[in-house]
């Protein structure tokens, strides 16, 4: 039980273990697995380019980025040739067939609203 959560925060969190070791790129490899395990990873990604960005290692920035948008293209292909579109798993979120609502919320708000009816 528990679905993709358990992996996600297993890869975000050895993300940021390298990131604190300033191991740039596995960090973004890592946070790129994370992203495609669950959308709300890219925010690690982007925290990762701002912070190299800041310490204006642009070489690592190049890198990191080219790390994020191999992974990217690579999960996004075969969604692109199977279901005609690259970011099914993102336009998921919106199906008329599950009532999840939007990509980022709450937390806690769909147990508080489950509880209260």
């Amino acid at each position: 039980m528990g679905g993709s959560e358990p992996l996600f925060v297993c890869l975000l969190l050895a993300a940021f273990v390298n990131v604190r070791r300033e191991r740039w790129l596995l960090a973004s490899l890592l946070a790129s697995l994370a992203t495609v395990v669950r959308p709300l990873g890219v925010f690690a990604l982007i925290g990762i380019g701002l912070t190299l960005l800041w310490a204006r290692d642009f070489r690592k920035f190049a890198a990191a980025t080219a790390i994020g948008l191999t992974v990217g293209v690579l999960y996004s292909f075969p969604l692109a040739t199977h279901f005609g579109d690259p970011m099914a798993t993102v336009n998921s979120y919106h199906s008329p067939q599950w009532q999840g609502g939007w990509l980022f919320g709450f937390p806690f708000y769909a147990i508080i609203k489950g509880t209260l009816s």
